[in-house]
C-alpha cells in the first residue's frame, strides 16, 4: 500500500509580491514614526546660567585680594628695621684725631750730621823733578775698630804714576788714587805713604782729598 503523501501548500504568484509590499508598508511606518518621535541627545549640552548676580568672576577667585590691613603691617615692620639698622642722627660722632697737632716724627740724622770717627791728613813729602813722596795719617777718633779709606785725586797735567805704597793698599783710576787699610782701634792712627812719579816741575799738590765722604784736614 504506498505511503501517504503530505499535501504540499502552493501560494499563489500574487500572494507572495502582496506580503513583500506589506513589509515595506510596516517598515516606511516604523521609520516615519522613529522620525516624528522626540530623539535622544548623547552630547552634553552647555547650562547658561539665567540670572547675571549668580555668576562669580574667574580673577576674584584665583587671585583674592589680601585685607587691606595685612599691606601696612608689613610695610611698617620692613621700614622699623631699616630704621634700626642706621645710625642715630642725634649720636655724637666719635672725634677725629688732630694729626697736626701730634708730635712729628723725628727725621733720621743725616750722614753729614754723624759723629766724626775717622779723620785724615795729606802731605807731600820730598820732591824731586821726575818723582815725589806722599804721605797720610789715618786717626780713629771712634769707640771701636774700623776700617778706612782715602781718595786722593791729582792735576791731571802732573801726569802722576804710583810707584810704591806702604802700610796701605791702593787703586789707581785715571788721576785718582784710593788708599785702604785698616781695622784702626779707636784712638790709634797709622802713617801711610807712597813714591810716585811726575811730569811737571815743582811740588805737586792735590786737587781733592777725602775720607768717608769728608775732606782731608
Amino acid at each position: 500500500m504506498p505511503g501517504k503523501q503530505q499535501p504540499v501548500l502552493r501560494l499563489p504568484r500574487y500572494s507572495l509580491i502582496i506580503l513583500a509590499a506589506s513589509l515595506l508598508i510596516a517598515m516606511v511606518a516604523w521609520v516615519a514614526i522613529r522620525s516624528a518621535g522626540p530623539t535622544k541627545d548623547s552630547s552634553p549640552k552647555l547650562v547658561v546660567p539665567t540670572t547675571a548676580a549668580s555668576v562669580v568672576p574667574a580673577a576674584v577667585i584665583e587671585t583674592p585680594t589680601p585685607p587691606p590691613s595685612s599691606r601696612p603691617a608689613k610695610v611698617s615692620l620692613a621700614a622699623t628695621s631699616e630704621i634700626s639698622k642706621r645710625p642715630s642722627a642725634s649720636a655724637s660722632p666719635s672725634p677725629t684725631p688732630d694729626r697736626s697737632s701730634a708730635s712729628p716724627t723725628p727725621s733720621p740724622t743725616p750722614s753729614s750730621a754723624a759723629p766724626v770717627v775717622l779723620t785724615a791728613t795729606y802731605k807731600t813729602g820730598a820732591s824731586w823733578g821726575e818723582g815725589f813722596i806722599g804721605w797720610l795719617t789715618v786717626r780713629n777718633k771712634g769707640d771701636k775698630s774700623v776700617p778706612w779709606s782715602v781718595t786722593v785725586t791729582f792735576p791731571s797735567r802732573a801726569d802722576v804714576r804710583l810707584g810704591p805704597v806702604w802700610n796701605a793698599q791702593a787703586t789707581t783710576s785715571g788721576d785718582t788714587v784710593t788708599f785702604t787699610g785698616g781695622p784702626l782701634e779707636p784712638g790709634r792712627s797709622v802713617d801711610a805713604g807712597f813714591s810716585a812719579g811726575k811730569s811737571s816741575e815743582g811740588k805737586v799738590t792735590p786737587v781733592s782729598c777725602s775720607i768717608a765722604g769728608r775732606p782731608c784736614e
